[in-house]
């Protein structure tokens, strides 16, 4: 029989005389030890666990809060106010209610004018849309660069000429800046705070350069992956979170399931442009439109112009989809019909075709019959779903999610005050020595 060990404890005035005897009206009695102490030590291991988190934050955002670059941050923001940081972006005044609305969660300081949006808003509303199925070439693209290198310009100037605003920052003591690399004042808001940086980019090229500002940044998070990107060597402080905006399968709404399943088995295509094209010109809506109406497949297409006169019945269009860019395609396996519009789109599906994941468009010489052979063949050669699978295997085979992985770093950061010991001493030296060593 297994013995019972009690707690015997003889009260005071008896304890010299009867040392480990106790009057049966003592509380003490007949407690038994060992469920006391394994109760104690439950309530040890979930304080424990509870208490693993780094301490509350105040991590300050500042980012260009237009296109998927703010998208990218924006999900690590959500992702750090998740687990009980107090996250706060900077924005324009005229932005302030459209961005509480998408991302309830985060705090907000504002500049600039509420009644006059910049000149950003409507590059990214109306010039990047126009340009996209542009087929002038160059002479768009310089344009483009030019009017948008302005109205970055004059964005980060109206930011960083707000005293109020960068006073307000000051007695604020936030623990560490959040930024996206190059397109903000990001780096100039951390340097003017002393604060450690946090940045985020697209990927690392071979060209990559840094300021003096960026040369400051604790941690690199940058979103590629080997399995899409080149091999390269790394500092220590460059962390890769590729496939980070990829989320978990989440109920759709009544509507769009009841839409899903009458597709039965052949299946759903989804179409989309990237978060800044909902619209384009007729033609092309319409070509694109009568390729969609002859597949078998139930089609979701984002698209928020006039309804082409060959949309099908088959095709549901919807002003907004959530967007999955080329990485998340990836981390999910799934084969793709890639039409490049700008920018680096054209390098980036070429990196998934090379995979044998993806066939690549010309979006400004493609037919309607050229679309529809591609999404056929992509669809019914088992070829793509293989090599897509192939890809997104090792790129979900992680001990961390990329999600937990960028969230651990910039609490990493948080926790010891920057990690100026991962930095390249290279930024130390004057370029001659720099040279020189080479």
């Amino acid at each position: 029989m297994r013995r019972t060990h009690r707690l015997c404890l003889p009260p005071c005035s008896e304890a010299e005389d009867t040392p480990n005897k106790l009057s049966d009206s003592d509380p003490l009695v007949n407690i038994p030890v060992r469920p006391l102490l394994l109760n104690m030590f439950h309530l040890f291991l979930v304080a424990a666990i509870l208490c693993q988190h780094v301490q509350a934050a105040d991590i300050l955002v500042v980012a260009l809060t237009y296109g998927s670059s703010w998208m990218s941050v924006a999900k690590i923001a959500e992702a750090l106010a998740s687990r009980g940081h107090v996250v706060t972006v900077v924005a324009h005044a005229s932005q302030k209610s459209d961005l509480m609305r998408k991302w309830p969660t985060l705090q907000y300081e504002t500049f600039g004018d509420p009644d006059k949006p910049p000149l950003m808003k409507e590059v990214y509303k109306t010039m990047v849309p126009k340009l996209a199925f542009s087929s002038s070439g160059a002479l768009d693209l310089m344009t483009l660069w030019s009017t948008g290198t302005s109205a970055l310009l004059d964005l980060n100037e109206e930011t960083l000429s707000d005293k109020q605003l960068l006073t307000k920052l000051k007695n604020s003591h936030y623990d560490v800046v959040l930024t996206y690399a190059v397109t903000f004042c990001g780096p100039l808001v951390a340097q003017y705070l002393d604060l450690p940086l946090v940045c985020t980019m697209r990927t690392i090229g071979d060209n990559f350069t840094i300021s003096a500002a960026l040369a400051r940044t604790d941690v690199w998070l940058y979103q590629s992956d080997l399995m899409f990107d080149f091999p390269k060597p790394m500092m220590p402080n460059m962390v890769s979170i590729a496939g980070h905006m990829a989320e978990d399968v989440k109920p759709l709404s009544e509507e769009m399931e009841e839409f899903v399943q009458s597709s039965g088995d052949d299946g759903v295509v989804l179409v989309t442009f990237g978060s800044l094209i909902a619209d384009m010109p007729a033609e092309k809506a319409d070509m694109l439109a009568a390729a969609f109406a002859r597949l078998p497949q139930k089609v979701v297409w984002r698209y928020a112009g006039t309804p082409p006169p060959s949309l099908g019945s088959n095709t549901k269009t919807m002003e907004w989809v959530p967007q999955n860019d080329l990485l998340e395609a990836m981390y999910h396996g799934v084969p793709l019909v890639g039409m490049p519009l700008m920018n680096d789109a054209h390098d980036n599906i070429a990196r998934v075709e090379a995979r044998g994941m993806a066939v690549s468009l010309d979006i400004h010489s493609v037919t309607s019959e050229d679309v529809y052979q591609a999404i056929t063949t992509v669809i019914s050669n088992p070829r793509y779903k293989e090599k897509a699978d192939q890809v997104s295997t090792p790129l979900r085979d992680q001990p961390q999610s990329p999600m937990e992985r960028a969230v651990w770093w910039t609490e990493h950061v948080i926790k010891h005050g920057g990690l100026p010991h991962l930095r390249s001493r290279a930024i130390e030296l004057p370029f001659y020595q720099y040279y020189l060593r080479i």
